[in-house]
């Protein structure tokens, strides 16, 4: 069905995007990265439109296996990945609601993160870069947001019926996932959560 090819490849393009900034720490990884994004980037919008078939969805196809490529090289040279907050509260998302693809979940809460907690210049300027947009987390969050609208998919937590009253839950269960947050937990990383909730909202 659409809806869940749609979370799927959602899921791909988000990681694709982020991904970019990485670039230039593992020569071997960059040129799956650029091509992984780029294919992403051209296809994804497509689906579920006049556009939408057999083209598109094998671009798609195409970068998911190179993005998976990716994490064999990165694993294996010990290179940097992106994770945190957005991953945490995506992953708590379509756990607690089954209703909310990882996709959904994972395009707002990116977002969100972009716009409060931003990662450092020097990460963003690769991403920003292939969006045409100016390199600060705002810019490239609103472009997402264009992107992820085209392709017709929710911009809210609200618009996925997520009750406000529970995100004291939701940010607790986000202590549990210990690919996003390993070793010893922060208190304060509850409240960051519960800003970044309410900021999704």
């Amino acid at each position: 069905p659409l809806e869940v090819y749609r979370s799927a490849a959602t899921t791909l393009f988000t990681g694709a995007a982020m991904g970019l900034g990485e670039l230039g720490h593992n020569p071997l990884a960059d040129g799956d990265r650029l091509q992984t994004f780029r294919l992403a980037m051209r296809s994804y919008p497509a689906l579920g439109t006049s556009d939408d078939g057999v083209g598109p969805r094998m671009d798609l196809m195409t970068a998911a296996y190179l993005q998976n490529r990716i994490g064999d090289v990165a694993a294996s040279t010990g290179g940097p990945r992106i994770r945190g907050h957005a991953y945490a509260l995506a992953t708590a998302l379509h756990l607690l609601y089954h209703h909310i693809g990882q996709g959904e979940a994972t395009a707002i809460m990116t977002r969100a993160v972009l716009d409060l907690f931003p990662p450092d210049t020097d990460v963003l300027e690769p991403m920003a870069a292939e969006f045409g947009v100016a390199a600060s987390g705002g810019a490239i969050s609103e472009r997402l947001t264009e992107v992820y609208a085209s392709a017709g998919l929710p911009m809210r937590l609200r618009d996925l019926d997520v009750p406000r009253e529970d995100f004291e839950e939701i940010a607790a269960a986000t202590q549990k996932n210990f690919n996003a947050n390993p070793g010893e937990r922060d208190p304060r990383q509850v409240e960051e959560m519960l800003r970044l909730l309410e900021h999704a909202w």
